[in-house]
């Protein structure tokens, strides 16, 4: 895990790593992650599959401040908590397993619901999400993300 980006300007003291799975959950990534920006130093969107993520980013013209590598998420974030020069470290996640990986690197942990509530960002539609759920959601989002094709 490298920091990828000079934070310049940003004075903020928050280091905001975003799951990739609570990301695909906005209505408008980019936009959490531009207005995240306004109040952190650093601002990212971090999963076990590298690939993936960054053609998340890409396809939602997100800068992120975090460069991926084979790693698996729990040491990609031991990692990143490490090189951040911030006091506070919060990972918005999707569920337990981001929780537990949360508790276990000393992150403060926020669920995508908890975090949209706090700073006003919406969620996708429930409909749209609902034909995503499960493991053939979960699978047609790898594919989507990973060679950008539109099913």
């Amino acid at each position: 895990m490298v920091l990828d980006a000079d934070p310049g300007e940003r004075s903020g003291e928050l280091t905001l790593a975003v799951a990739l799975d609570a990301a695909r959950s906005y209505a408008d990534p980019a936009a959490v992650v531009a207005d995240a920006r306004r109040w952190s130093r650093y601002v990212g969107i971090v999963g076990a599959d590298a690939d993936a993520v960054a053609s998340f980013a890409e396809k939602h013209g997100i800068d992120d401040d975090f460069t991926l590598d084979d790693r698996d998420l729990w040491r990609a974030m031991a990692d990143l908590r490490a090189a951040a020069d911030t006091p506070r470290h919060v990972f918005i996640g999707a569920g337990p397993e981001h929780r537990r990986i949360a508790d276990h690197v000393e992150w403060e942990y926020l669920s995508a619901r908890e975090a949209a509530q706090k700073a006003e960002w919406r969620l996708e539609d429930a409909g749209r999400r609902s034909d995503q759920g499960g493991v053939l959601g979960r699978v047609r989002r790898a594919v989507r993300d990973r060679f950008d094709w539109p099913f």
